[in-house]
């Protein structure tokens, strides 16, 4: 099949995307060379929602350094864009220190021009959370940066901001805190800095009481082994007993239940609270469609090993919907296809080998037929990196599912995972209802992401009575959508001689 050049920028704009999701490592110098416009587009779209903040910064910093004058102008832009949290730039640094090849090509007067402007028109309280969100590297900015520190080409620096973060970077821990006149607890209630980042900075039981009660249900439980240690068993049950009734996202435990228990962070009346709550919450994410079955397909070929986890997860939340079931699990990998026993706990399968990607449905379809086209799915969920290596093939085996025109093939949902090994790469599978859902990595969070986007792919529109129609389209992000996206642009005063000291010293 021959290749277009929008299909091409379509290509290369996922694979943009998905490095700045967190997805597969890309080369951004060779990015920044081969395709300037579409990067930066791609940068700036990933701004508006989610991102992996080490990839951007990289990203960043590959425009500002390595692209034609008119996108360097645009990287300079980003690192002022109030979008980004100064705190996120703060990962510039590691880029420096631990880079021993691009620290050179990276670490410009143009970057630390940027970084300096940004530092004088970021608040003081942005700044300091900057800095408890990552003490070592809010210093280091001054000593892998070179920034100015008390004077600029010989004058006193003036600005408040800029004075008062080099000040912070100066400070101990508790030499910041009575700088600020805050405690502990401030920095999680008024800055907001997640409980793990504030835990290492703690060291006085009185402290850590503090925070037990301050701290939102969900970074309670997360860190529930830490807070029994210091709280002591009988205050622990007690606080712990309030916080489960609040979790808001007590999917993201389930799989981990087992481990919770086993390292003594809660006890068996704790993990029967958090199934209620569990299950409450996946009666709320479902009411309102109308899908009863799923089945399940895990590639756990030899570069699988995320597929599992994520299998495990998925399954625990379908198994626990009302009047909900899954219908089939079905692994796949080593030239095998098999069934996932009901009870077997899918982290007990072992990946390796081939990808036999159309075998997977051929099992799925014999299932069906041995149940007499009785419970037959509403969906497939095929979790794989789509690195299809053995006969038969996807295209060749999805029509054949069900072979009787008078039953609708289910839909079919790709969460497509990128390997150990780059795995293959997303393709149509024409006359089939797909889509295809990026997961690149499975974290606290994504699970939820995951679940609303199966509910409204899986959706049932109604045609005729009795009769339903699966609508799944293919959805991506089409360039024309990139086209409208608008890039921050560089105010022409901030190129002119004299623009930073007229910033820091007037």
């Amino acid at each position: 099949m021959t290749v277009t050049a929008t299909e091409s920028k379509q290509d290369r704009s996922d694979e943009f995307l998905s490095f700045l999701k967190g997805g597969d490592e890309i080369d951004v110098g060779e990015a920044v060379a081969s395709d300037p416009e579409t990067f930066v587009r791609t940068i700036a779209e990933s701004i508006k929602g989610k991102y992996h903040r080490n990839n951007l910064v990289e990203s960043i910093l590959g425009v500002l350094n390595g692209s034609s004058l008119g996108f360097r102008d645009t990287g300079w832009a980003f690192i002022q864009d109030k979008k980004i949290p100064f705190s996120h730039l703060c990962e510039i640094v590691p880029k420096l220190r631990d880079n021993t090849i691009k620290r050179k090509l990276y670490n410009t007067r143009r970057l630390h021009h940027a970084m300096a402007t940004r530092i004088a028109n970021t608040s003081k309280h942005d700044i300091a959370r900057a800095f408890f969100m990552g003490p070592k590297n809010f210093r280091d900015m001054w000593k892998r940066m070179y920034l100015p520190r008390t004077k600029f080409d010989g004058k006193e620096i003036t600005n408040a901001n800029f004075m008062f973060a080099y000040e912070l970077s100066q400070k101990s821990i508790p030499e910041a805190l009575a700088l600020i006149g805050i405690g502990y607890q401030d920095i999680v209630s008024r800055y907001r800095v997640p409980m793990d980042k504030v835990m290492k900075l703690v060291d006085d039981p009185d402290d850590a009481r503090g925070l037990a009660k301050i701290t939102n249900s969900d970074d309670f439980l997360r860190h529930a082994r830490w807070f029994r240690g210091v709280l002591g068993d009988d205050e622990f049950d007690k606080i712990m007993v309030g916080k489960i009734d609040n979790i808001k996202n007590p999917l993201n435990f389930l799989a981990k239940k087992k481990h919770l228990e086993e390292t003594g962070a809660v006890n068996k009346s704790h993990l029967k609270k958090l199934d209620t709550r569990a299950n409450k919450v996946i009666d709320e994410m479902v009411e309102g469609f109308d899908i009863e079955r799923f089945a399940i397909i895990v590639d756990i070929s030899g570069s699988m090993e995320s597929a599992v986890d994520m299998t495990a997860k998925l399954n625990e939340v379908f198994s626990r919907m009302e009047n909900k079931n899954v219908t089939d699990v079905i692994a796949f990998g080593n030239s095998k296809v098999f069934n996932v026993p009901e009870n077997r706990d899918i982290r007990g399968l072992v990946c390796t080998g081939n990808t036999p990607l159309g075998g997977s449905i051929v099992k799925l379809s014999k299932n069906i037929k041995d149940r007499g086209y009785e419970n037959i799915p509403e969906a497939i969920l095929l979790i794989t990196d789509m690195g299809e290596n053995r006969s038969p093939m996807l295209n060749e085996a999805l029509p054949l599912i069900i072979n009787d025109d008078r039953i609708d093939n289910p839909p079919l949902i790709v969460l497509h995972c990128t390997g150990m090994w780059g795995g293959g790469t997303k393709r149509n599978i024409p006359d089939y209802p797909h889509s295809y859902i990026t997961v690149n990595q499975f974290h606290d969070g994504l699970l939820m992401d995951v679940m609303r986007n199966i509910m409204m792919l899986t959706n049932k529109v109604a045609v005729v009575e009795k009769e339903i129609t699966k609508v799944i389209k293919k959805r991506e992000i089409q360039q024309e959508v990139l086209g409208d996206v608008e890039l921050p642009v560089r105010d022409p005063v901030t190129r002119k001689r004299g623009y930073l000291a007229s910033v820091l010293c007037s």
